[in-house]
C-alpha cells in the first residue's frame, strides 16, 4: 500500500495506512515522499517505518538538488529522517521531466548524499 491521496472526507492518509497496517500484519507499505510533501504528513507516517517496503523519491531536479513535485518538503531532510527512523531498504527514484540521462545520475547522487557517505539507494 502507498500513501496516495484519499478521496473519502472521513479519512486522511495516515489514518488509512494505520487502519490497513493494524489489520493486515504482513502488509508493508511504500512511503511516497511527494505525497507526504503535498499533505505535510511525513512525521506521522514515519511511525510505521518498521513496516516500510520502499521509499518513493519523486521530484524534479533543480541543478543538483531534488525538489518534490508538490509541496515544500526538504527531500534531503526527509530521506535523512526516514533513515533515522530505522529504514535501510530500497529507494525508488521517479524523476519528473528529466532534461537528459545525466539528470538521473545527479538525482541519484543527491539521494546517496542524503543517505550518507558510501550509502546507496
Amino acid at each position: 500500500v502507498e500513501n496516495i491521496p484519499i478521496r473519502d472526507p472521513d479519512w486522511c492518509q495516515e489514518e488509512a495506512v494505520a487502519y490497513l497496517l493494524e489489520r493486515l500484519p504482513d502488509l508493508r507499505f511504500c512511503l511516497d515522499l511527494s505525497w507526504a510533501s503535498l499533505y505535510d504528513n511525513l512525521e506521522p507516517l514515519l511511525e510505521y517505518a518498521p513496516r516500510l517496503a520502499n521509499v518513493h523519491v519523486q521530484g524534479r531536479l533543480e541543478g543538483t538538488v531534488l525538489r518534490p513535485r508538490e509541496g515544500r518538503l526538504d527531500l534531503r531532510a526527509a530521506i535523512q529522517a526516514v533513515r533515522a527512523a530505522g529504514y535501510a531498504g530500497p529507494y525508488t527514484l521517479e524523476l519528473n521531466r528529466p532534461p537528459d540521462l545525466a539528470a538521473f545520475g545527479r538525482a541519484l547522487a543527491f539521494i546517496r548524499s542524503a543517505l550518507g557517505a558510501g550509502a546507496g539507494p
